[in-house]
């Protein structure tokens, strides 16, 4: 196996155990005491990676989420019932925070879903979608009775946008490691490469 990509989900429990169950179509397991988890295998650029996707209870009453909550994540999937208000006003919070702190240290994928087909829609596609275009993440939405490939569609593209940054971040640290290594002509001095954003 090559590359492990770890993703977080935030959002309601049963939002996000919804989502991991269509996404692999099997229960998720339990890590340990309030952690659930599930991974997928998929192919990216002809190297084959493992998506590892975890959530833990009680994060859907966190008022703001703390970096060193998702620190260890590579990617992060926001998600929320589009009947549900109060999940979405959540959701956009989160977001608005991570992506002001850390936006350039973790890829995000937002999704609206329909956990239950009699609901009744209360969070426009059109609201979402133009609130993940602001912040500039990938969107995504499923309603209760639709299939389950706009998941699979976005959790690809999400691993492929992870996969991409850390090659490129590689690239960057392979590069400067060379340029240290070339000495001027002032002695004592080596010539370092700017890292860049």
């Amino acid at each position: 196996m090559g590359m492990t990509f770890k993703v977080l989900l935030l959002g309601r429990a049963a939002s996000k155990k919804w989502l991991l169950q269509r996404w692999t179509g099997t229960p998720t397991e339990n890590l340990h005491a309030g952690v659930e988890w599930t991974q997928r295998v998929m192919k990216l650029e002809e190297k084959m990676v493992k998506v590892v996707a975890w959530h833990t209870a009680a994060q859907e009453h966190f008022e703001s989420i703390a970096p060193n909550y998702y620190q260890s994540a590579d990617g992060i999937v926001a998600v929320y019932d589009i009947a549900d208000a109060e999940a979405f006003n959540a959701v956009q919070r989160w977001l608005k925070q991570i992506v002001h702190q850390d936006g350039a240290r973790v890829n995000i994928l937002m999704v609206g879903i329909q956990e239950h087909a009699s609901a009744s829609r209360v969070v426009e596609y059109h609201v979402g979608k133009q609130f993940a275009d602001e912040i500039e993440v990938h969107f995504e939405e499923i309603t209760a009775d639709g299939n389950s490939e706009c998941i699979v569609r976005g959790m690809r593209t999400l691993a492929l946008d992870i996969k991409q940054r850390l090659d490129a971040a590689s690239s960057r640290h392979s590069h400067s490691s060379n340029e240290m290594d070339i000495p001027i002509r002032r002695p004592g001095l080596l010539r370092v490469a700017s890292m860049g954003t």
